[in-house]
């Protein structure tokens, strides 16, 4: 007995070392950052030009025709009025009217230039919500230390804190070496192609490569990320794709009293059953550039999961897959989201239609959720079609030819800009100077932004906001209740304002 336990003995204790050292070897490498001394803007100032820009109700509606052109020119009106130093000193271009573009030339035209972005345009409220708003929804209301309304958040404090901080270093007679762009789509919510695929072309055709783009995208987020409990500033380094694929299945039809042995409805719900219940194969790519930076933040059990993934990689994912917003980093997301069939309760539907949406990893291409879609349904009279589509890089027999950001073919996510690059130091130096509480991770944006049009003109695509969230935050935008703090309005402002001093200066 004694000869078979020790070799048992003598494994356990070698597996124990090897899990313990691998620990100890797990751990952050950011050094600390010098303090440095931000531009003086006043929290209050910055909150009532928020206040200004969200009572122009410059709503992007899926019906073209409730487009309220008056809006937009009103907002513009507002900007020039609120930030009247830069709009002497930059040139502006208006690029299908309602677009903005700003160009602040540098002093030394061989450096590229820089661009940073957000969007004019804001989401409906939904009809009937109104009474659910602590404060109208378009009042722009300052109160309780926040300003309240529809873009408070999504993300017209993008747009007033990026331009506060441009009227603050031009007043200050700041000259950047880089030339900086500042670049404002109108239609972000509808796609983005009028808006900031427009600027992007009309930059592409003049030549011009950008050093780095900076647009909306992570959060500086608090009780969000699991088993760390420090402020964490979520960098996107890239995004992921977007898919619709409709699904349709026809029938005779006929009268309910007398039903086939499946129905229209019925084929297409089995379908939608056996897409949710079969996922996408999940990838740790993203949590684990994710998780590296915060290794020092994590519980000592956790850390070892993570320094350990060989072995304790099963146990991680069932954990992750068991939260929506950290199963969506892991994986395509499946997700039904239109349905329609029949007419009457006692008519059997000639066909039943159904739209299911998928955010796609960078891991997968378009091509392979349409395999995994028509393999897991496994019916051939459940006809796949391809409703849209946001792909960057183009398919073999499309290389070396322009192509559009989107199109039909192709890898739908976006590619990942690198989180050891220079670009992505610079703005972790800047965000830990602002926010000295926030640890820093790279992650990947699981919304569609408008940052993807830049992609040909740019290696260094970042998606980062640093506007404070908390879970309950993150249901506002597009939600009710949409609002953010005096304090984070004036902190963006001076976060901008540092981020140029650095990267263009």
């Amino acid at each position: 007995m004694l000869s078979f336990l020790l070799p048992v003995l003598v494994l356990i204790l070698f597996l124990v070392a090897v899990l313990l050292f691998r620990t100890a070897m797990y751990s952050s490498s950011s050094e600390p950052v010098e303090p440095a001394e931000l531009v003086d803007i006043d929290d209050w100032t910055a909150a009532e030009h928020l206040s200004r820009a969200i009572r122009c109700q410059t709503i992007s509606h899926q019906d073209p025709e409730l487009f309220d052109r008056q809006a937009f020119l009103s907002l513009h009106k507002e900007l020039e009025s609120m930030y009247p130093r830069l709009h002497r000193l930059l040139k502006l271009e208006k690029v299908n009217q309602y677009s903005l573009l700003y160009t602040w030339p540098g002093s030394n035209p061989e450096l590229k230039p820089i661009l940073l972005m957000s969007h004019l345009d804001v989401v409906p409220v939904e009809a009937g919500s109104e009474k659910d708003w602590e404060h109208p929804p378009f009042s722009g209301e300052i109160a309780e230390g926040f300003v309240w309304g529809r873009g408070a958040l999504d993300i017209k404090c993008g747009v007033t804190s990026i331009l506060e901080a441009v009227e603050c270093l031009v007043q200050g007679n700041f000259q950047p070496e880089r030339t900086i762009y500042l670049a404002f789509g109108h239609d972000e919510e509808v796609s983005g192609m009028d808006g900031a695929g427009s600027i992007a072309k009309l930059l592409q055709e003049r030549g011009v490569e950008l050093e780095t783009v900076v647009d909306e995208g992570g959060a500086l987020v608090t009780d969000v990320v699991p088993w760390v409990d420090r402020p964490v500033a979520m960098v996107g380094v890239g995004e992921k794709g977007y898919l619709s694929l409709a699904l349709a299945v026809d029938s005779p039809g006929g009268h309910s009293a007398a039903p086939p042995v499946i129905t229209a409805i019925g084929r297409l719900s089995g379908a939608i059953h056996r897409l949710e219940t079969q996922q996408m194969p999940d990838h740790l790519g993203t949590i684990k550039a994710m998780y590296h930076p915060l290794a020092d933040e994590l519980p000592m059990g956790v850390k070892m999961v993570f320094a350990n993934l060989w072995l304790f990689g099963g146990w991680l994912r069932s954990r992750l897959e068991a939260m929506p917003r950290t199963a969506a980093l892991i994986r395509t997301t499946t997700a039904p989201t239109m349905i329609s069939a029949g007419v009457k309760d006692n008519i059997l539907p000639r066909q039943a239609r159904a739209v299911v949406n998928f955010r796609v990893l960078p891991e997968d291409t378009i091509q392979d959720v349409v395999d995994h879609v028509k393999r897991v349904i496994g019916d051939p009279e459940v006809r796949v079609e391809s409703l849209y589509e946001t792909a960057i890089d183009p398919s073999p027999e499309q290389a070396g030819e322009s192509v559009d950001p989107v199109v039909r073919t192709g890898r739908a996510a976006s590619p990942v800009s690198d989180p050891l690059g220079p670009g992505y130091a610079l703005l972790d130096t800047t965000i830990r100077q602002v926010f000295p509480d926030a640890a820093v991770a790279p992650t990947l944006t699981t919304g569609a932004t408008d940052a993807r049009y830049y992609v040909p003109l740019c290696a260094q695509v970042f998606r980062f906001m640093p506007i404070r969230m908390t879970p309950v935050d993150q249901l506002r935008p597009h939600g009710v209740n949409e609002r953010i703090s005096i304090k984070n309005i004036g902190d963006l402002a001076r976060f901008f304002a540092r981020w140029i001093q650095i990267s263009a200066g």
